[in-house]
């Protein structure tokens, strides 16, 4: 099973790494500025899908990846490697709307407790190496 591996590996009941990849921008705090684009570091704001749900009605437990219009061939990326990693990984995907154009990317790594661990707007080079970070490994 995935996420008993994911947990065993982690020693913890679900998430335990660094708040965001290292290499982004985000900087995690309490204090600042609101703001819907989609930042390493910072929780998820909602937004609407088009399926007229919303994105935390689609979040799943573990780690999700909210792909926006995004490249089919990134997306499988992702998937792969959190495969071969044993991360459990829930794929939601959307086209380029409301959430696109407020969060600002395209790929958003989102993890078990809603905050954003990674964003972009092109696929990354290695989605190993992003899903390895955010894991804490």
């Amino acid at each position: 099973m995935a996420g008993t591996q994911f947990r065993r590996q982690c020693r913890c009941d679900g998430f335990c790494a660094k708040s965001i990849v290292p290499g982004t921008s985000g900087i995690p705090s309490a204090k600042g500025t609101h703001e819907f684009k989609a930042r390493a570091g910072h929780h998820l704001a909602p937004q609407p899908l088009s399926t007229g749900t919303t994105v935390f009605d689609a979040l799943g437990a573990g780690f999700t990846l909210l792909a926006l219009g995004a490249d089919p061939e990134a997306v499988r990326a992702f998937e792969l490697a959190a495969a071969q990693m044993s991360i459990p990984l829930k794929i939601v995907t959307d086209g380029q709307g409301e959430a696109y154009k407020n969060y600002e990317a395209q790929l958003i790594l989102i993890r078990p407790d809603h905050f954003v661990a990674w964003a972009g707007r092109t696929p990354p080079e290695n989605a190993g190496k992003i899903l390895t970070a955010a894991v804490g490994h």
